[in-house]
């Protein structure tokens, strides 16, 4: 079975310590997202300088759900937007066909109305495809996990995160250390791992994703 990028309604999963690579393989990955076709939007809590790179995606708040495809950029606050993010994430799963790329998937809220939860349960069938990064696995909520279609794993530092991470991929407990900006890639249908080499530089891939985006309107 030949390697395979994520189709249009899959949920993908990658997690790595800081300076792993994490975010420059999200970043590569949205680069290849369908966001020519449906709206797909940055949900950035940690304000990313690659994310922030992006100026052709339109900022929106947390009272906008976008009708047109596209890419967006969302900035919540992590310590006072809970209620918002998980109000915004209910709308959004009520109206469907959107991505989500989450920067930092363990600051989305999950213990009011479990809408980011219902979002990864129900996701393949709502067309709510997602790209999820995280850095610390062993305080994700269960679902990012087993609605996983693809989980990929840069290096984990913590014994706990690699222990949780070994409860639902097969053998990355046992794994050998990866070289720098290395990952391994699960697909979980599949049932296959891959080794990847580190993806394109982050400027080939701002490149890429600016290319795919109409480029702003200047006022005059």
């Amino acid at each position: 079975m030949a390697f395979r990028l994520p189709t249009t309604k899959e949920r993908v999963l990658v997690l790595g310590s800081t300076g792993s690579g994490k975010t420059q393989m999200g970043a590569w990955l949205l680069s290849h997202a369908p966001f020519h076709i449906i709206p797909y939007v940055i949900v950035d809590y940690k304000r990313d300088d690659l994310l922030a790179s992006l100026d052709r995606a339109k900022q929106i708040g947390l009272n906008d759900v976008p009708d047109e495809p596209g890419l967006y950029h969302i900035k919540p606050n992590p310590v006072s937007d809970d209620d918002a993010v998980d109000a915004w994430l209910m709308r959004l799963w009520r109206k469907r066909n959107i991505g989500l790329y989450i920067d930092e998937a363990l600051r989305i809220p999950t213990k009011k109305s479990g809408a980011f939860e219902t979002i990864l349960t129900q996701g393949r069938s709502l067309h709510i495809p997602t790209i999820a990064l995280s850095q610390r696995p062993v305080d994700l909520t269960r679902y990012a996990f087993s609605e996983a279609n693809h989980v990929v794993s840069f290096r984990l530092t913590d014994r706990r995160d690699r222990k949780t991470v070994s409860e639902y991929i097969p053998l990355e407990h046992d794994a050998p250390r990866l070289p720098e900006f290395h990952s391994r890639w699960y697909d979980v249908g599949g049932d296959r791992f891959y080794q990847l080499a580190p993806v394109p530089d982050r400027d080939i891939i701002i490149e890429r994703i600016q290319a795919r985006l109409e480029p702003r309107r200047r006022v005059i």
